[in-house]
């Protein structure tokens, strides 16, 4: 594993243990009510795991482009050899941009990723949190799963790879950092 994928894998496997442990908080939580609790509290809890789902989406992908607009890359654009003749209506070659220093490129990369991917993680993980909050109120344990598998599946979801990371300040900044194939998409899920 790459040193600098250290760190956000540890935070990645951190908060994944710690959304299914809530499972077992859930579970061991001995909550006596006099009466049932209100189904239209539950129904506020679930809107609002809702919104932290579609944030932790949203956020760290706004954060992370006004991170990238707001560092420089230099960037040369240079020429692409292919096999294919150049026909009569492309009388120019193929060339792509790729920043001028690539391992400063794929630094800032890396730096540029974590602030964003741990606030995933946490919208996430408020999820988790909102199904400890569901069984306190005295709601049955089967009606908190839900909410830590739903966080356990969106922080799975991000695992964090060179590739994706690459693939983020590719498409913000319109460049080619090389590595970045197979990553599923440009974006924090």
């Amino acid at each position: 594993m790459p040193p600098k994928l250290q760190i956000p894998r540890i935070i990645w496997a951190s908060l994944l243990m710690s959304s299914l442990g809530l499972l077992g908080v859930a579970q061991l939580l001995l909550v006596e009510v006099a009466a049932p609790p209100e189904a239209s509290l539950l129904w506020i809890l679930v809107a609002v795991a809702l919104a932290d789902a579609v944030a932790s989406f949203v956020i760290p992908a706004a954060n992370y482009r006004r991170l990238a607009a707001n560092v420089k890359l230099e960037v040369v654009t240079e020429s692409v050899s292919t096999d294919i003749p150049v026909g009569f209506y492309r009388d120019a070659g193929s060339t792509r941009r790729v920043p001028a220093d690539l391992e400063a490129a794929r630094s800032l990369a890396h730096r540029l990723f974590l602030t964003p991917f741990i606030l995933s993680l946490a919208f996430a993980e408020s999820i988790a949190i909102l199904g400890v909050v569901v069984r306190a109120l005295g709601f049955p344990v089967s009606f908190a799963v839900p909410f830590m598998l739903v966080a356990a599946l969106l922080i799975a979801l991000r695992f964090p790879t060179e590739a994706r990371i690459f693939k983020l300040l590719e498409t913000a900044k319109n460049v080619e950092l090389g590595g970045s194939s197979g990553a599923r998409s440009a974006s924090f899920g």
